[in-house]
């Protein structure tokens, strides 16, 4: 793997209405807030919220790094061109400041099994997102013929373009980001770390190595 995923992450950082390219063209990038992603735990998913996970599955979709508990934004970015649009980056948002630098997010069996880079996660069904590990606790803990999409609702899934969203609870204590992306395939995720050395963002980079 290559540095091209750094001078992209920088780019859509920086530039407002960034040009990037990939095997597929030159797009145009552009951000778009799409809700409030409530972390209880601090500990972050990264799991398609729609889907029935075994507590098994825990550590290998749970990341290393906690945040602290609080309520975040989820943005997403955008590429397109004259003939396309799709989705090309998903993003928590920890702090307002720029994110100078990146480093590739573990999970917590990657640590605990010492596993080497690159860190990569497999993204199904075209679908993928960012969770608090009470809201993969609280799918797992549903009956065993319940369906998932019944603890939380997305209300802007609908849109054959976009299919991006936060889902709330009916009690609104829990939360979750749903991403659909162009392909399933394999991806990256990456923490922003700012000037002061700290974590102001988790993104997922579904462009660069499409």
């Amino acid at each position: 793997m290559n540095k091209e995923w750094i001078d992209n992450l920088v780019a859509i950082h920086k530039v407002d209405g960034a040009l990037l390219t990939n095997s597929h063209g030159i797009y145009h990038i552009t951000r778009k807030d799409i809700g409030l992603l409530k972390l209880r735990s601090g500990q972050i998913m990264i799991a398609d919220p729609l889907v029935r996970y075994r507590a098994e599955d825990f550590a290998r979709k749970a990341l290393a790094v906690t945040v602290k508990p609080g309520i975040y934004s989820v943005e997403v970015y955008m590429a397109g061109s004259s003939d396309d649009c799709f989705l090309a980056f998903a993003s928590i948002r920890f702090r307002n400041n720029t994110p100078v630098a990146f480093a590739p997010a573990k999970t917590a069996y990657d640590l605990e099994h010492k596993r080497r880079p690159p860190f990569r996660y497999v993204v199904e069904d075209c679908r993928t997102g960012f969770m608090d590990a009470d809201v993969f606790h609280a799918i797992c803990a549903l009956p065993r013929y319940a369906r998932a999409d019944n603890l939380l609702y997305f209300d802007d899934t609908e849109d054959e373009v976009f299919r991006c969203a936060v889902g709330n609870s009916e009690d609104g204590e829990l939360t979750a980001a749903l991403v659909t992306i162009r392909k399933s395939g394999v991806y990256y995720w990456y923490w922003g770390i700012d000037c002061n050395n700290e974590v102001c963002c988790l993104i997922a980079d579904f462009f660069t190595y499409q």
